[in-house]
């Protein structure tokens, strides 16, 4: 079968923002995990990505010997999880960054990248079967071993597999950055953080808070923190 697409417009003011609201959460976040000279220290994000991939792949399900269902929301997260890498990715090997540390230009490279390949992402149902997002999970894998480094193209293409837009991957992506931050600060590194409490995985908890928040408010990213703080220390530290 042909691959079908659509000529889409994307909102490219607003896809700028977006990606400059991520772009400078991640290097906030990598500066509160690992310290302001943390591009200097050349982490393999790479290696990160296509390991989170394989836990990808094994949402969607791939194991022909037993029973398995996708678990899409779970895989969506994923995608988000792959993302934050990939968003390091882009941060480390910048030459905007090396000369003079413009992330706002650097934003403007991705979104044009983004809209050069949006309108040739799938958008038939053939493309969104299990089958069909495997393979472009072990496409993008490859780009991404190949190059050790993000592969964007490919990444977009396996977001559409997945129905996942821009305005889905930040409105995740901002709950996801939080809850890694709010992970860091309650003992993660050091072992003491505690994954599941309300007899929720966290991942969960922030879902359920992600249905319940303004996504134009302002102060998003400390309404989502506040609420993961008030659920967590009322089921775990008391």
């Amino acid at each position: 079968k042909q691959r079908k697409t659509v000529n889409k417009t994307l909102n490219k003011p607003l896809l700028i923002e977006q990606i400059k609201t991520m772009l400078h959460m991640q290097d906030d976040v990598n500066k509160h995990l690992i310290g302001d000279n943390w591009r200097e220290k050349k982490h393999p994000f790479y290696r990160a990505i296509w390991t989170e991939s394989a836990e990808l792949m094994d949402h969607i399900g791939w194991k022909w010997w037993k029973k398995q269902e996708s678990d899409m929301k779970q895989a969506r997260l994923e995608i988000v999880d792959i993302w934050h890498f990939g968003l390091s990715c882009l941060l480390q090997h910048s030459p905007y960054l090396h000369e003079n540390n413009d992330i706002d230009s650097l934003a403007q490279l991705v979104a044009n990248d983004i809209e050069i390949y949006t309108p040739e992402c799938p958008t038939s149902d053939f493309y969104k079967t299990p089958e069909a997002i495997q393979t472009a999970i072990e496409s993008f894998v490859e780009q991404v071993v190949k190059a050790r480094n993000f592969h964007i193209r490919s990444f977009m293409h396996l977001c559409s597999c997945m129905d996942m837009d821009m305005d889905y991957i930040h409105k995740l992506y901002v709950g996801k950055a939080t809850l890694n931050k709010f992970r860091q600060d309650y003992g993660y590194k050091d072992g003491t953080y505690q994954k599941t409490w309300q007899g929720l995985e966290d991942n969960e908890c922030l879902y359920q808070i992600l249905e319940n928040t303004d996504y134009a408010s302002e102060d998003l990213e400390q309404q989502i923190y506040n609420s993961l703080k008030s659920r967590y220390e009322a089921d775990v530290l008391n």
